[in-house]
């Protein structure tokens, strides 16, 4: 009475685990997103509407929750869009990463076409992130990011740097994610 059970588990953190593509064929290189402008972060995912469920309402709560003027040299919607694929939708529906992940594995690059204005303005600010920043303090103690979301942000490194070419998208050391920060810290 020997059976093999195999018990389905929810996953903590989906985004640290890439399931192989289903799509048997080569993938390739997506061509036609750099040619596109660089656009404020709502106008670039007003394409994914009909793909991202409330996807300008994160957009907007990734907005608010990004200065002005962020300390590490990126505008606001270069570093929100970033915010924007950190983000864990909390109304039961898939979040962008999860879409925009899945989408990059397919063979069919049209399926990427809504995607180029986004991806255009999240490659540029995680392209210009600088090498090394400040450290950050807070109540006389460094501040250290969640692993999660250092890993995350790597991911998103390794992923598109290794689909899409980009040499430059590797440089994740020195990141500083503002919108994590907000107020609560100050330079040490």
């Amino acid at each position: 009475m020997s059976e093999n059970i195999e018990l389905q588990t929810p996953r903590e953190n989906a985004r640290l685990v890439m399931p192989d593509s289903q799509d048997s064929k080569t993938i390739r290189p997506i061509i036609g997103y750099a040619q596109e402008p660089l656009l404020p972060l709502v106008d670039a995912c007003k394409p994914l509407v009909s793909i991202i469920f409330n996807i300008l309402v994160y957009v907007s709560i990734a907005l608010e929750n990004t200065p002005d003027n962020p300390s590490d040299g990126l505008t606001s919607d270069e570093s929100a869009s970033i915010h924007l694929y950190t983000m864990e939708w909390n109304d039961g529906h898939r979040s962008l990463y999860s879409i925009l992940n899945e989408t990059l594995r397919k063979a069919d690059r049209e399926q990427l076409k809504p995607w180029f204005k986004y991806l255009k303005l999240l490659l540029t600010g995680a392209c210009l992130y600088p090498k090394k920043t400040k450290r950050r303090w807070y109540n006389k103690k460094q501040f250290i990011i969640p692993v999660s979301i250092l890993t995350a942000m790597l991911i998103l490194a390794v992923v598109l740097g290794s689909t899409l070419g980009s040499k430059s998208t590797h440089n994740t050391s020195g990141m500083r994610f503002d919108f994590l920060f907000n107020s609560m810290t100050t330079d040490g």
